[in-house]
């Protein structure tokens, strides 16, 4: 029983070791990024691309652009709703079903 216990530790430790708290060097730069998202969505958000995703879906796929803007700019969380949702994961399924509907 001992090594059981001692599992979860373990796979959290692996969890947060592949946190990464900055971009790698495969991202693309910062000024392309600045130049395909609206400023409205870079100030609500902290926004990469990889692999020119954000030419890509900009320029090619302008209606789901728009629909995954609109989503961004529509979805707001809150301290309180991440703390009822850690309490109570029925709230938390509630909430991630209902933003996508909402989307």
């Amino acid at each position: 029983m001992a090594d059981d216990e001692e599992l979860p530790d373990l796979e959290e430790e692996i969890s947060n070791s592949e946190i990464a708290l900055q971009p790698s060097e495969n991202a693309d730069p910062s000024a392309i990024v600045n130049r395909k998202i609206p400023l409205d969505i870079l100030e609500k958000y902290e926004v990469h691309s990889y692999r020119n995703a954000a030419v890509i879906l900009s320029e090619t796929r302008k209606d789901e652009f728009s629909d995954l803007l609109k989503a961004l700019r529509e979805f707001t969380i809150t301290t309180t709703m991440i703390r009822t949702a850690v309490v109570n994961p029925h709230i938390r399924v509630h909430l991630l079903s209902y933003s996508l509907a909402v989307a």
